[in-house]
């Protein structure tokens, strides 16, 4: 949601960013009941077919229902419509995590595709994009293992060293008793992505839906190509926010909180300097957004370069050209960089949180 300007000035191109002021979208995201009429059923089992195979296994660690082929950019994929825990057991040594045993249900996201996936799993929301009836929640947990040898069995170490991430309670989603987790799946890695009651009294469907992220990371960012001299009132990233995001960067090396972020690249393609100016808290019009100014959010500028999406720190170090904490024109808690663009140079312009309790979710 950001609005780039620029024109030319003795030869060289000046450019201004404005955030738009537009309402946040949030992800249509769908789990349902298992229960359904059998229209409702027929048709998600065709959306399956085209996107992902999903093979029914019995939801057991040793034996998981697979969900393989999931595509770049998925959404709204259903699984387990027709599973629920309520004749389950306990597959994991739940104890050892410091988690109460309780019945679970156990899917495998095969790790078959060639590039990181940005993947959020959620249990608490209807096909609308809303959140589900109360009547129809039950008090979930999610919990994530990178699958490993002998992960089925109940030694503690092994569990531990597999643990990807875990929630209870999606607290900046739908809420109690909803679940949601986001984590990156690494290529070639399988996933065991674990539905579980919060003890062994809470029992229901076994209905999740997985997202895959859209562009906006750093491996992958949202492409500004062909930004025009004397160009006004660019628009970019409508349809995006960071709720679903995780930090890209090795934000501690750089003296940042760790955060949300979302990566636009603008690409080096003018053969002129640009002056570039972005700003997180105006409209189109030059006025003072309320949307932008919703969160608190900070602005970082890299050069692009080779490797800087890892985590060494002198990488980053190295391309870091700007940042800005609640410093733009309509004041706290937006925020406004300025930079000049060199030609042939490309420009990650990240949009992050202040700290991981910061990501537009909402207008």
């Amino acid at each position: 949601r950001w609005l780039f300007e620029s024109s030319s000035v003795n030869g060289c191109v000046r450019g201004s960013a404005e955030r738009r002021d537009e309402i946040v979208r949030i992800p249509m995201w769908a789990p349902r009941a298992a229960i359904g009429s059998l229209c409702r059923v027929a048709v998600v089992a065709i959306a399956l077919a085209q996107f992902a195979f999903a093979d029914a296994g019995e939801g057991t660690c040793s034996n998981p229902y697979r969900i393989a082929g999931l595509p770049a950019n998925a959404n709204n994929q259903l699984f387990g419509m027709e599973f629920n825990t309520r004749n389950s057991i306990p597959n994991y040594n739940w104890e050892s995590l410091d988690l109460q045993d309780s019945a679970d249900f156990t899917f495998m996201l095969v790790g078959d595709s060639p590039d990181p996936r940005y993947i959020t799993v959620n249990t608490g929301v209807t096909e609308s994009g809303r959140c589900a009836p109360s009547d129809s929640q039950w008090d979930t947990e999610l919990v994530v293992f990178a699958q490993s040898p002998n992960i089925c069995d109940v030694n503690s170490t092994v569990l531990s060293e597999a643990w990807v991430t875990r929630n209870d309670d999606d607290r900046r989603g739908c809420g109690h008793p909803s679940s949601r987790v986001t984590f990156i799946a690494a290529p070639g890695q399988d996933y065991l992505i674990v539905v579980k009651g919060y003890n062994m009294e809470e029992t229901g469907a076994a209905t999740i839906v997985i997202n895959y992220t859209p562009p906006g990371t750093c491996s992958n960012p949202y492409r500004i190509a062909g930004l025009p001299a004397n160009a006004t009132n660019q628009v970019f990233g409508l349809e995006f926010d960071t709720y679903d995001s995780i930090p890209n960067y090795n934000w501690d090396s750089l003296y940042l909180q760790d955060s949300a972020d979302f990566t636009f690249m603008l690409v080096g393609d003018s053969p002129d300097p640009r002056y570039i100016t972005v700003d997180t808290g105006v409209t189109e019009s030059g006025g003072c957004s309320r949307f932008g100014t919703w969160w608190d959010m900070e602005l970082v500028v890299f050069a692009q370069s080779p490797n800087i999406c890892g985590v060494n720190s002198t990488v980053l170090f190295e391309a870091w050209v700007a940042y800005n904490d609640d410093s733009s024109v309509c004041g706290l808690p937006a925020s406004r960089v300025t930079f000049i663009a060199a030609p042939g140079q490309d420009y990650l312009i990240v949009v992050k949180g202040y700290n991981m309790e910061e990501v537009s979710w909402e207008p």
